[in-house]
């Protein structure tokens, strides 16, 4: 698989999938969603507008993870941190296509959150993995990821990773394996583009989450190295 075919739309997944994308978030720059009276927020393109969606590419950042109410991971060179704070960024729930497949740009307020403090993040070629808590509990109708917290991955592990490549709406890629496994990272054989760094990589077999996506390499961060720091952190 080389390319989009392997995207599938939330809304075509069975329930539990979904479930399950409900607590996948995009990352976009703040001034780029639009506040409406403190009560919802847009994002301001058309999506009947191919040129007007192709500027999601600059607006959006990656993609990040429910492990806690207020809790996120993702991977840190999403974050765009300033000194020790995370910078002019939010972090979008349920931006997915709805059950006609229509493209949601209109979204509650409590969707939209922001960072409260820096957990801890690493941002290097081969380790790069960030963890912050945000400004509000999630709503109750989205999902707190289970990871797996043994380090116990073995090559040939079936994935799937639910993320916002090209700054659209989620999509789900399936069918793919583990290929190698380090000592804090592993590689997978499913299609990275720009944008999927920060997404969830699940077991195919237990949907508990393994690892970050971080590079289009197909590069992923053990999720179970972050699991007391997690443990620590989820209120």
């Amino acid at each position: 698989m080389a390319d989009t075919e392997s995207w599938q739309e939330i809304h075509t997944l069975p329930p539990n999938l979904r479930k399950l994308a409900s607590g996948v978030a995009a990352v976009f720059l703040s001034e780029y969603l639009m506040p409406h009276d403190h009560e919802a927020v847009s994002i301001p393109v058309d999506p009947q507008d191919p040129e007007s969606m192709d500027r999601l590419k600059d607006w959006a950042h990656g993609a990040s993870f429910l492990v806690g109410k207020s809790l996120l991971a993702t991977a840190g060179h999403v974050l765009g941190i300033r000194g020790t704070e995370v910078f002019g960024k939010h972090f979008l729930l349920g931006y997915q296509t709805n059950q006609a497949g229509e493209i949601k740009t209109h979204f509650p307020a409590n969707m939209a959150l922001t960072a409260e403090s820096l957990v801890d993040s690493q941002n290097f070629t081969y380790i790069d993995w960030g963890l912050l808590t945000v400004n509000r509990p999630a709503p109750a109708s989205t999902q707190i990821l289970r990871i797996n917290e043994k380090d116990n991955l073995q090559p040939e592990t079936p994935v799937f990773i639910i993320g916002h490549p090209l700054g659209l709406p989620a999509k789900y890629t399936g069918q793919g394996k583990v290929t190698a496994v380090e000592e804090q990272t592993f590689t997978i054989d499913l299609p990275i583009f720009m944008h999927h760094s920060g997404s969830p990589v699940f077991n195919a077999s237990t949907n508990k989450v393994e690892g970050i996506v971080f590079n289009e390499d197909g590069y992923c961060f053990k999720i179970c190295l972050l699991a007391e720091l997690i443990r620590n952190h989820q209120g």
